[in-house]
């Protein structure tokens, strides 16, 4: 991948994905314009109008305190957690996983008030103690999803870390030589843990 300038432009992605899904092997060219981006391959042109880059989130630079995780210990802890996180979008805290700083590693804990999932990641102190965050359960799936596919392990090292950005408070990892990806932490207090009964 080489860029012929430095820029920055906003595609529509989904439909910038199925573009490039559908288009035959080999080098894909984009060339941006003022309101619209040029995307070739072969004897096939597509033109996608931009978005406004000032409306895209700001991404919170990664603090220097950040620690290194095995994917596959992540991914799988992942797949099991996540699942049992309410998709009820009226119950928004529901639908964040907790990750929460537990003796000397990481607990992910998910649910729905029906299940309750709990999964520990020991020596992965990627929050200081005491500390907890709440993180959309959708960007966690989708986390596990790049890390490592259906049908392939995830493989390597990822680095995470816990930071603070204006706005709002960010959860940041990245596979190592990869772009960062943050997600916006869920405000609010999933409730004392370990609790009596999972939060109503």
């Amino acid at each position: 991948m080489a860029g012929g300038t430095d820029g920055a432009a906003v595609l529509p992605a989904r439909l910038a994905a199925d573009i490039v899904r559908a288009l035959d092997p080999g080098a894909v060219y984009v060339e941006v314009h003022e309101t619209e981006a040029r995307i070739a391959s072969g004897r096939s042109h597509f033109s996608v109008r931009l978005l406004p880059t000032e409306d895209f989130p700001r991404v919170a630079d990664t603090p220097a305190d950040e620690v290194t995780l095995d994917a596959a210990a992540l991914v799988d802890a992942l797949r099991q957690v996540v699942p049992a996180a309410s998709h009820d979008d009226a119950r928004p805290i529901l639908t964040g996983v907790l990750m929460a700083a537990e003796g000397d590693g990481l607990r992910l804990v998910a649910t729905d008030s029906y299940r309750l999932a709990v999964r520990d990641l020991p020596g992965a102190s990627v929050l200081r103690e005491g500390q907890s965050v709440l993180v959309p359960s959708r960007a966690l799936g989708e986390l596990a999803r790049l890390l490592g596919g259906a049908d392939k392990g995830a493989q390597g090292r990822c680095r995470c870390a816990w930071g603070s950005a204006t706005p709002p408070s960010r959860w940041g990892p990245s596979p190592a030589g990869s772009p960062t990806g943050a997600a916006p932490a869920i405000p609010g207090r999933w409730g004392p843990w370990p609790p009596d009964s999972p939060p109503a």
